[in-house]
């Protein structure tokens, strides 16, 4: 009884190992899937709420950060 959980036991230890080597494997990839420079064009930041509203206004507080730290058109 005590030789059969020890198979289940180190069954999951190398089933959980290799699902770790390869999730480890994979994020070393992201780095190469990065676009070169962001924003490529212009963006259009929409707010769905009327001219003059809270919404608004903040909608313009974040374009405004967003173009200073971007050097980018909006």
């Amino acid at each position: 009884m005590q030789l059969t959980s020890f198979k289940a036991m180190r069954r999951t230890l190398v089933a959980s190992s290799v699902l770790f080597s390869t999730f480890a494997g994979l994020a070393s990839f992201t780095g190469l899937a990065r676009a070169a420079d962001f924003p490529e064009r212009p963006l259009t930041l929409v707010a769905p709420f009327p001219a003059g509203g809270a919404a608004d206004v903040l909608a313009r507080i974040l374009g405004k950060s967003c173009r200073n730290s971007w050097a980018s058109r909006w």
